[in-house]
């Protein structure tokens, strides 16, 4: 073994348990391999890139033994993360990723777990010395604090393993063994481990960064005079949609069991796509599933409908929001709109979907810039902060120093009205 890949294992390695046996987990990341130099070439049976791991346990003869494992295989393994009570909680890790979720989950609750003991160990430990001091309890008798659950800096080895199983998934779009399955476990992979990494806060601090975010927002709307958009009234949009659908043909050949496994949506993926499209929830969108034949005949009739204004920066404000939470992922698409509904037809590797809705709920200017904010504890505002933002805007919606319309119709008719008798 080099010194760098032993080096590493010592300094960057998770205490594990592999097939029953305790054991170093090592997750290659590009951070490792930049750190430790010669870490890839030691001999391992393969040259080590990001997204490999290494495992190492004691053998029956009580000699060190070695494996390179992969983060996407089925493996015997499970983390073990050290508690403040010196015993170990082990977190199955079998699939990398669902493992991710967990322990994103662990480190949130801890942060959390934290912020309570610390307000009820003050608490307690004035009640202690107010004790002593009425001679309830003896002067020499020490306060004992409540320990945190988990020991500290239990979680700290994590981002090199969160960083190593990205690295994975990104080249898991061109494995020529898994096919298109492989491609949408790696997708859905990327969306579940990005959204479980992407904010390092408890759900308070979220919440609070949130609704900081969207105050500053509004805030800089009013003070720009931004108007807003009046919304659309809607008048039997379901049966236009499904009247436009039902004129399209359809001969129903060549989807497969497969495509129809891998297509199933993820609601979270849906909820996300679509916002630069509809104000339509997911669930009132018709969906239509097409195979091959399908999608030529549904391109050629409605290739005359397409929409290359609208429809194109909407598709591109989809990819962008997608790409941000799943990197390696791509997809093919084009909007239509017909008789009141607007249509997109989108493919990737799993195969070919249109959706349609009611055109009067279209997105007209979505802005991506709020889904694309990764909020961290620098965000998190103060609850005077918070209170101060909130009555900012209250104030401000009271506001008449911008340029005023006295010459305006509230009416909404065009002429007089005319009066009979």
């Amino acid at each position: 073994m080099s010194i760098d890949l032993k080096k590493a294992l010592n300094e960057k390695g998770l205490n594990a348990t592999y097939e029953g046996n305790p054991a170093k987990l090592l997750p290659i990341s590009e951070n490792v391999l930049s750190e430790y130099k010669s870490a890839a070439d030691a001999k391992t049976g393969k040259h080590l890139v990001a997204g490999d791991m290494i495992v190492t346990w004691r053998g029956e003869n009580g000699g060190f033994r070695g494996e390179v494992l992969d983060p996407m295989a089925d493996n015997d393994l499970k983390i073990m993360i050290r508690k403040s009570d010196g015993e170990d909680m082990a977190v199955p890790a079998g699939d990398m990723g669902d493992a991710i979720v967990r322990l994103s989950a662990l480190v949130k609750d801890d942060k959390q777990n934290r912020a309570e003991l610390t307000e009820t160990n003050r608490a307690a430990e004035k009640a202690h010395r107010a004790a002593v001091a009425r001679n309830e309890i003896d002067e020499d008798e020490q306060f004992t604090p409540v320990k945190p659950r988990f020991a500290d800096g239990a979680f700290a080895k994590l981002p090199d393993l969160v960083d190593c199983m990205k690295s994975r998934l990104s080249v898991e779009y061109g494995n020529e063994f898994t096919g298109a399955a492989g491609k949408s476990l790696a997708a859905l992979n990327e969306l579940k481990v990005g959204d479980a990494t992407r904010h390092n806060l408890t759900d308070a601090e979220l919440a609070k960064a949130k609704e900081a975010h969207a105050l500053r927002a509004e805030i800089a709307k009013l003070e720009a005079n931004a108007a807003e958009a009046p919304q659309a009234e809607r008048e039997h949009g379901t049966e236009r949609v499904e009247a436009a659908l039902e004129d399209l043909r359809y001969p129903g050949e060549g989807i497969n069991q497969a495509q129809m496994a891998a297509i199933m949506p993820n609601q979270d993926l849906m909820n996300l796509a679509f916002q630069p499209f509809t104000t339509l929830p997911p669930h009132e969108i018709q969906a239509r599933r097409l195979g091959p034949r399908d999608a030529n005949t549904v391109l050629q009739d409605l290739r005359r409908f397409e929409d290359k204004e609208w429809g194109t920066t909407a598709v591109e404000k989809c990819r962008k929001l997608l790409k941000s939470r799943m990197p390696g992922y791509d997809f093919s698409a084009k909007v239509f709109s017909r008789d009141g509904a607007d249509m997109l037809m989108v493919a990737d590797q799993a195969g070919a979907v249109l959706y349609a809705w009611d055109s009067e709920t279209r997105v007209n200017d979505f802005d991506t810039a709020p889904e694309l904010v990764s909020f961290s504890e620098a965000d998190v505002p103060s609850d005077e902060e918070l209170e101060a933002l909130r009555a900012q805007l209250r104030d401000m919606r009271y506001d008449a120093n911008g340029d005023i319309d006295f010459d305006f119709d509230i009416g909404g008719d065009d002429e007089d009205p005319v009066l009979e008798g």
